[in-house]
């Protein structure tokens, strides 16, 4: 295997070892299950109606294969694993329940990858990194697994970029769009000349980002027809979903049975070893509303739709693996609410409440900004900022959600930047702030009397509002935040006009992280700490990767953690079909 050589170990010590792996996680499954067993009959009651089994009835079985490995869903992660086991030499399937391969946006958060080096994004410490991710998730993350992502995540890039044919790479996050079908571009480059780096940064940003243009779609593409050059993917299912595991935990996972869209038509797919790559939780009201009750009125926003009209990821791995006898990873459970800002992106200018009251540092990212917003009263802050603004952004960090750079209206690349995701991200500049006061989104006024009357008193304490404003321009002007302790250099008072506000509310959910009890190597877990022979995961059916929140230490870590993963599992599945 080609993953830290230093976290190698056997399945056959893994097993032995069980519960000693799976820590603390595997300890509290086994209070779970002792309770379980002292009211068999309260628990039965207790059970979601998620997880009530599918029952099978073999005369709709109209195709049978027998392969090495099967593969349940075609998104990065599955997409890696198809590759990996088929250029292994193993006899491979897969089932996906949407008609192509399944992608969202084009960011890689790769750690010195060979095509990083053109953007001075090389010689990062992966220890430091994965530090700093330990610290988002409130230290409840597999370091491990988290490790061995860092580790093999540039290489994995470059392996998976390489699929593609004349791939042509921008230099700079302002390059103009060429005349190409897709492209790369970073994310970040070159970094704003007035930031400091992350030597005293409270939430450190790792500029390792590059991006796809104007999506991963080709690569996804190319890299399965990799894998269909080797001529081992035998069977290839789309349209049809994964509803039910064969064998169970204590005997082993021997395979899938699918069901095609719009028919009661049943695959059946044997198999020494079951990858699960079938994605969140996202898409399932009742399992998000059962473990993360916290993103209860937040709206869950989709890209790819499945055959049926409805979403693809809706906790089919999880429900499977759980009903075959796996467990879930213990919580918190980390959904992904990035708040992307307005005008301004997410940037660390003045907020305050409906109270009219400062409640924060405002220099933070977007997920941790959104963290904040949940929890002002009515969901809703106000972003403040002056005419000085042009002065003031170069010294902001380059983060996911901030703006860092001013552009003059000159430089726009036909009159739009390449680089957007639900608002602008990264850059700013004067017709962007006209057209978003045009359209309402941001109000602007000559004084901070008008401006507070513009927002209403419906909207926002005037009188409080003014208070808070008065007492950030006395700290600004005095260098020093001695009410929440933001960095002197991002301190600006109000006090150039025009002024303008924009209104903050909660953003929409992309996915949420509750997978499968999971290690570095791909192995999923029973409620005693064994390791389930012949299941393992990759993607976001993987547990123990982000807890709490979803960390924004390296943008773009989504999809580069779940194309390691896709690899590392279909090599450790490799390794033990060949034992």
């Amino acid at each position: 295997m080609t993953t830290n050589e230093h976290l190698t170990v056997t399945r056959r010590g893994l097993v032995k070892a069980g519960s000693v792996v799976v820590g603390l996680a595997g300890a509290g499954m086994l209070a779970a299950q002792a309770h379980a067993d002292e009211a068999p009959e309260a628990a039965a009651e207790e059970k979601p109606s998620f997880l009530t089994d599918v029952e099978i009835d073999d005369s709709k079985i109209v195709e049978t294969v027998e392969v090495d490995a099967v593969v349940v869903g075609m998104g990065i992660a599955g997409v890696a694993a198809v590759r990996t086991l088929a250029e292994e030499g193993k006899k491979v399937a897969f089932l996906e329940k949407c008609d192509v391969p399944q992608g969202r946006s084009g960011d890689f958060g790769a750690i010195n990858a060979e095509l990083g080096k053109q953007y001075e994004m090389t010689g990062l410490d992966t220890n430091e990194i994965v530090a700093e991710l330990m610290k988002e998730s409130g230290y409840r993350a597999d370091y491990r697994i988290l490790k061995v992502w860092a580790d093999n995540s540039g290489a994995d890039l470059d392996w998976y970029f390489g699929a593609l044919e004349n791939l042509t790479y921008l230099p700079y996050i302002t390059s103009p769009a060429p005349e190409a079908d897709y492209w790369v571009q970073p994310e970040r480059y070159p970094l704003p000349e007035l930031w400091e780096g992350n030597t005293d940064e409270y939430y450190p940003c790792y500029q390792t980002t590059v991006r796809m243009y104007p999506s991963h779609e080709p690569a996804l593409n190319a890299n399965l027809a990799k894998a269909e050059e080797t001529g081992n993917v035998v069977a290839e299912y789309f349209d049809t979903s994964a509803i039910k595991l064969l064998g169970d935990a204590k005997g082993g996972i021997t395979g899938v049975i699918g069901q095609k869209a719009g028919s009661d038509e049943l695959v059946q797919v044997n198999a020494k070893a079951v990858i699960l790559a079938t994605g969140d939780i996202s898409g399932n009201k009742d399992m998000l509303h059962y473990y993360a009750p916290q993103t209860d009125g937040i709206m869950a926003l989709f890209p790819p739709t499945a055959p049926d009209g409805g979403v693809p990821n809706t906790g089919d791995g999880q429900r499977m693996g759980m009903l075959a006898g796996a467990v879930l990873e213990e919580g918190p459970y980390a959904p992904m609410i990035h708040h992307m800002g307005a005008c301004m992106g997410s940037a660390c200018f003045l907020q305050l409440n409906r109270d009219g009251q400062r409640f924060m540092n405002e220099d933070v990212p977007g997920q941790q900004l959104e963290n904040q917003i949940e929890a002002q009263p009515g969901h809703t802050t106000w972003q403040f900022f002056d005419g000085g603004w042009k002065d003031q952004v170069p010294h902001f960090k380059p983060e996911h959600g901030a703006v860092c750079y001013v552009l003059e209206d000159g430089e726009i690349n036909g009159g739009e930047i390449n680089n957007t995701l639900t608002h602008k991200d990264s850059f700013a500049f004067q017709e962007q702030i006209d057209d978003a006061v045009e359209s309402g989104d941001t109000l602007k006024a000559d004084t901070i009397d008008e401006l507070l009357e513009a927002i209403g008193a419906d909207n926002i304490d005037i009188e409080a509002a003014k208070a808070s404003i008065e007492r950030y321009n006395e700290l600004a002007k005095a260098g020093n935040d001695d009410d929440f302790g933001k960095k002197a250099s991002r301190m600006f008072a109000l006090d150039t006009p025009p002024f303008y506000a924009s209104k903050f509310g909660t953003s929409v959910m992309l996915v949420c992280m509750c997978g499968l009890q999971s290690d570095y190597q791909g192995h999923t877990y029973d409620a005693e700490g064994n390791v389930v022979p012949g299941l393992y995961v990759a993607g976001n059916v993987m547990g123990n990767r982000f807890k709490v929140q979803y960390p924004t230490t390296v943008p773009g870590i989504s999809h580069s953690v779940c194309l390691t993963e896709g690899r590392i599992a279909a090599r450790t599945a490799v390794e033990e079909l060949s034992a």
